[in-house]
């Protein structure tokens, strides 16, 4: 099955340099017509992708792409299955790799639906598409995608693409971890004045509920 695989692979995902237009259905586009991906590629990056596309092939592609880049990946064959798999562990993934033309719910639709959705709006979305109309890209970039790929893509461009992401993502997380770790400061601040004003004289609460007294409980 594997030498099948890879010769479906080879002959309809990836287009190589000075290969016809007849091949523009390909996912990847090399810049030399040696069959891999260029020498700058390295497993650098890190994080769990969810690749959405109902072609099979596109997602083993896609999925053993991004394994050589240091990703883990999960497979979705449409929206459905894609918002199904976020829902039930919102916080597992970091990027979504999703096609537009899909069975049951397509791409326009599944990007609405996780930009609707308070767990999944910061969940970076690439749109990866064999859809090359202005109106298709505008329109997922009003809905809330990160970027917009039109099959072949170029790998290089993808690398730099769920890097940027990764990294965007990554700095949203720890604003948020901040954030929640500021919340719980405050909560133990107000807390603790209360719990000391039932044992202290209205002068010292008043001090204890000063901006110095906050300082002093926050150490």
């Amino acid at each position: 099955m594997q030498p099948a695989l890879n010769s479906i692979a080879n002959h309809d995902v990836f287009e190589y340099s000075g290969s016809s237009s007849s091949s523009r259905n390909g996912l990847f586009g090399f810049a030399s017509a040696g069959g891999g991906l260029s020498a700058g590629f390295a497993p650098a990056l890190a994080g769990v992708a969810l690749v959405v596309d109902d072609s099979r092939v596109n997602r083993l592609v896609l999925v053993r792409h991004l394994a050589g880049l240091g990703l883990e990946a999960m497979e979705a064959e449409n929206g459905a299955e894609a918002l199904e798999l976020l829902r039930a562990t919102p916080s597992a993934f970091d990027l979504v790799l999703l096609d537009v033309l899909m069975p049951e719910l397509d791409g326009y639709e599944t990007l609405a639906a996780m930009k609707a959705d308070d767990g999944l709006r910061h969940v970076p979305v690439l749109v990866v598409s064999g859809v090359e109309e202005l109106d298709s890209v505008v329109r997922c970039i009003e809905l809330g995608a990160t970027d917009y790929l039109t099959k072949p893509i170029n790998p290089r461009i993808l690398e730099a693409r769920i890097g940027a992401s990764l990294a965007a993502k990554h700095l949203r997380d720890l604003e948020l971890e901040y954030l929640e770790q500021q919340r719980l400061l405050t909560e133990t601040i107000e807390r603790q004045k209360t719990e000391l004003s039932r044992f202290l004289s209205p002068q010292v609460a008043r001090l204890i509920s000063s901006p110095e007294g906050e300082q002093m409980l926050a150490g």
